[in-house]
């Protein structure tokens, strides 16, 4: 809001008192220097979470009160860009090679790095502290919440195999933004780590930029296909659980050139119901595999 001189005089120019017992005339003011200081105010009053209301002649001070203490709690990325598809409430994260936020989702990949919550409306991400009162809609009061591993830009009650813990609800309409995408890019913190399920197949998909814990139902016979391990000085490690389904007979077959320990390859159990485990890992971007037995037949 810029200074509204009096009525007809230059930019700039004061304000002056009239007085009566001189017959002299104070300055004309103009509608706009009763309006924009109103609507500043009322401004001020609805950004910091308030409701306008001509009974409480505080909500100004209140309103500067929050404003300092957000500024202790909270940190906001203003005057920020976001891809197309994304809309208020959104969980964003960064995307480097766009320059922009796009729609955050816990697939186990650098998809699940969530920066905060988009408000397209003010070009805004909510990425620490409490969010507005009434941007969101529908929480559950008191409840921690994570980011979906299956609607990019969502938010479950229910952790996801790649648990991106993202805050608590304060209420049924306000969220304390505190993500946490874990110590590998997705963990839930502690000591576990997430794992994919694959539920039968011909194929056990290791990615390298996935979750590097993989648990398979063999129901056929499986080959072991790796993919994204081509980044130069990347020891690229995974940890394989098979299990035999009620038939039995399965075999896995792993990557061509496999090397394991003194060359000796252990028996793979095959009966029906039998638990295998090994660790798998290349450190020349998948052209040599080295795997080592950790244990089978559990019992």
């Amino acid at each position: 809001m810029d200074y509204t001189q009096p009525l007809g005089a230059a930019p700039g120019t004061s304000y002056t008192n009239g007085n009566p017992d001189l017959a002299e005339e104070g300055s004309d003011i103009p509608a706009a220097g009763l309006e924009n200081p109103q609507r500043e105010i009322v401004y001020v009053i609805t950004d910091a979470g308030l409701t306008p209301d001509n009974g409480d002649l505080t909500q100004l001070n209140q309103a500067i009160d929050l404003k300092i203490k957000a500024a202790r709690e909270q940190i906001i990325y203003e005057g920020v860009t976001f891809a197309a598809g994304v809309v208020d409430k959104n969980a964003v994260r960064w995307d480097a090679d766009n320059s922009e936020y796009a729609l955050a989702v816990a697939d186990g990949t650098e998809n699940n790095q969530m920066r905060g919550f988009a408000d397209v409306t003010n070009s805004r991400v909510y990425a620490f502290g409490p969010t507005p009162d009434g941007f969101f809609a529908g929480l559950t009061p008191e409840t921690t919440y994570y980011l979906s591993g299956d609607t990019p830009g969502a938010i479950t009650d229910t952790p996801p195999d790649d648990a991106v813990r993202v805050g608590d609800s304060l209420s049924a309409t306000r969220m304390a933004v505190d993500v946490d995408t874990g110590a590998g890019g997705g963990g839930a913190a502690g000591a576990g780590e997430g794992f994919v399920y694959i539920n039968g197949g011909a194929t056990l998909a290791l990615d390298g930029d996935a979750a590097p814990n993989v648990h398979m139902l063999l129901d056929a016979n499986a080959t072991v296909v790796p993919s994204n391990v081509a980044e130069a000085d990347q020891v690229y490690s995974f940890y394989i659980m098979v299990t035999q389904d009620g038939t039995g007979g399965r075999t896995l077959t792993l990557p061509a050139g496999t090397e394991w320990p003194y060359g000796e390859v252990p028996t793979f159990p095959t009966s029906a119901g039998d638990v295998a485990k090994l660790t798998l890992e290349t450190w020349d971007n998948g052209t040599t595999w080295h795997a080592s037995w950790v244990g089978a037949e559990y019992a």
